[in-house]
């Protein structure tokens, strides 16, 4: 199911759940105004996005699709705290990684997934992601940093069906130094307009955390 405004009344059970919302990037939210302004952000031209929906009763309890981001194509997903543990986000995920290879083309898919987040990462490797880096990063509502976790599938292991925990041979496909400083929008720019780099997202509002890249 297409994800849309519409399912923001229903999304909002979720996105206003703390243990849902745990390891998402903003905090829990205070209104349905504010789920729907999040939806109208996610769903632009170049994401691809799915609600998902109980086959008995109809019920939104979650959400699954590509942020559209600049650089390897990144993966995300939500599920009601009720739903856990029944094997539904495997389900969503694997279909979503289907139509994301054979329909939309992708070469492969990046999961960032934080460090204790334990049932995210045996599913990703379920999935037959492999761990490819790690780096910090830092919330604007937390009070301290953490590590997030680099996870990765090509379209070649999707096709060969690459089992979870396959003793493969290390694979490397970018390199993405850390960089200290002290004013992360005019070093985006200074990267972007000097260097040639790409702007692949700036976080906050004054940003905190951003990343440039260059193919």
């Amino acid at each position: 199911l297409p994800l849309a405004v519409e399912h923001a009344a229903a999304l909002f059970a979720i996105y206003s759940h703390p243990d849902a919302m745990r390891y998402w990037d903003t905090p829990c939210h205070a209104s349905i105004e504010a789920t729907r302004a999040m939806i109208e952000r996610m769903t632009h031209e170049r994401a691809c996005w799915w609600a998902i929906r109980q086959r008995a009763d109809g019920r939104i309890i979650g959400a699954v699709g590509y942020l559209g981001n600049e650089g390897p194509p990144g993966m995300g997903y939500i599920l009601h705290p009720d739903c856990w543990r029944q094997g539904i986000m495997r389900e969503a995920a694997h279909a979503a990684l289907g139509y994301g290879f054979d329909t939309l083309g992708l070469d492969r898919v990046e999961l960032w997934i934080n460090d204790d987040n334990a049932p995210s990462q045996r599913l990703a490797e379920t999935l037959g992601f492999t761990r490819r880096g790690r780096f910090r990063q830092k919330y604007h509502h937390h009070k301290t940093s953490h590590e997030k976790l680099v996870y990765g599938l090509y379209r070649h292991e999707w096709a060969a069906g690459s089992p979870a925990g396959k003793k493969r041979s290390p694979l490397v496909y970018s390199a993405q130094p850390i960089l200290a400083v002290t004013d992360v929008s005019a070093t985006a720019a200074y990267y972007r307009d000097i260097l040639g780099f790409t702007i692949a997202f700036l976080y906050g509002d004054p940003p905190t955390f951003g990343a440039v890249s260059l193919y």
